[in-house]
């Protein structure tokens, strides 16, 4: 009898431990879940930036003796811009050129008419800060660059004039860009530039009497591009 309940005891004992045993292999976890990363949706959020200068609205230094700027010149897909982007601060290199022919029949007193080609190259460097984080984008900066321009006159058979600039400049802006795509993004801005020229004018008078002028000048100018770029831009390359 006593070696039954010894037994008994010991089954017991036995079970009671057992039961207490958990195999860890059963037990279950939630699968571990690594976010993504965050969608780019706006040009900030890339490192670099190419935009091209589709359609622009501005004055150009006076030419010859001109006493104001009263002439808008237009033009289209005539420049690019480079930019690289460091969140809200975008460095850009911009630069552009014109080359028409133009016709201006001046209004200043004992202003030349102008009629004939101009040429004029423009290379700036300077920095945009945007003002939010949004689709839509305000922005404001400034460019410091350099300006050749060259007017040549129809020649004819009795006179030809050439006028010849070279400026400095300064000139602070405003615009507005529209991120259509997360790479793709149409910019607006408008200008206000302060230049200091050097002008050298060359007048030839051919035929029986030939005779040549060379003049020099030197002036402040400032002059308006009430729609100085809009661009198409593409953006490229990871910023985070």
């Amino acid at each position: 009898m006593k070696r039954l309940l010894s037994l008994l005891l010991l089954l017991c004992s036995y079970m009671l431990s057992f039961s207490q045993v958990t195999r860890i292999d059963t037990l279950s976890y939630k699968p571990i879940v690594i976010p993504s990363n965050a969608q780019k949706s706006h040009s900030s959020d890339f490192l670099y930036s190419i935009a091209v200068r589709s359609f622009a609205l501005e004055q150009f230094p006076r030419i010859l003796n001109q006493t104001a700027n009263e002439h808008f010149f237009s033009s289209a897909f005539n420049g690019l811009m480079f930019k690289f982007n460091d969140n809200q601060i975008s460095y850009r290199i911009s630069g552009s050129h014109y080359n028409n022919d133009v016709s201006i029949n001046s209004s200043c007193i004992n202003c030349e008419d102008i009629n004939g080609k101009l040429q004029n190259t423009t290379v700036k460097i300077g920095f945009e800060k945007n003002l939010t984080y949004t689709r839509i984008q305000p922005y404001f900066g400034i460019d410091l660059g350099y300006i050749n321009q060259k007017y040549s006159s129809n020649a004819d058979a009795v006179n030809r004039t050439i006028d010849r600039k070279n400026a400095a400049l300064a000139s602070p802006f405003i615009g507005v860009k529209l991120n259509i795509l997360p790479s793709i993004t149409v910019s607006a801005e408008s200008n206000m530039t302060i230049a200091y020229s050097f002008q050298k004018t060359e007048r030839n008078q051919f035929g029986e009497t030939p005779s040549s002028d060379i003049t020099d000048k030197k002036s402040w100018e400032y002059f308006f591009a009430p729609v100085g770029i809009i661009s198409l831009q593409f953006n490229f390359g990871s910023l985070y």
